[in-house]
């Protein structure tokens, strides 16, 4: 999986790895939103996607790597009307055109009332997991 910040090769970037979970089980296709706070001007944003496992990474290489520091995560999950998340070549396009919806609580996934944080450093991050079922607030 891809960040906003992009992918590619090579040594010197920063990975950040983690797990979306509710109430200990993997969360599938939930979109997870690094957003660096504190910070002057617009504020960072990397996404990824969790896998079946609930499982996400962000690799970011060269000048959009994952800058250090603290974060704020966002994470929400899209679905259509069946409940079920549409495939990566529907999905932008679905979103965009208001067809999907959040199934998981908005305090997960609006900035102002997110509690998840990850402190971000050089090289590989491993942050969370994160509960989105009401167990816990994640690390």
């Amino acid at each position: 999986m891809c960040g906003l910040g992009g992918c590619g090769g090579g040594s010197g970037g920063t990975t950040v790895k983690g797990k979306v979970l509710s109430n200990g089980q993997p969360v599938a296709g939930a979109e997870v939103v690094l957003e660096s706070k504190g910070g002057k001007g617009a504020p960072d944003r990397y996404l990824a996607r969790t896998d079946d496992a609930g499982d996400f990474e962000i690799r970011a290489f060269g000048k959009n790597s994952v800058k250090p520091g603290t974060y704020q995560v966002q994470i929400s999950r899209w679905v259509d009307k069946q409940t079920k998340v549409p495939s990566a070549e529907d999905y932008e396009q679905k979103k965009a055109a208001r067809e999907l919806h959040n199934d998981l609580p908005s305090k997960y996934s609006d900035s102002a009332f997110s509690e998840f944080r990850a402190e971000i450093k050089e090289g590989e991050n491993t942050v969370g997991p994160y509960d989105v079922g009401g167990k816990g607030k994640g690390k």
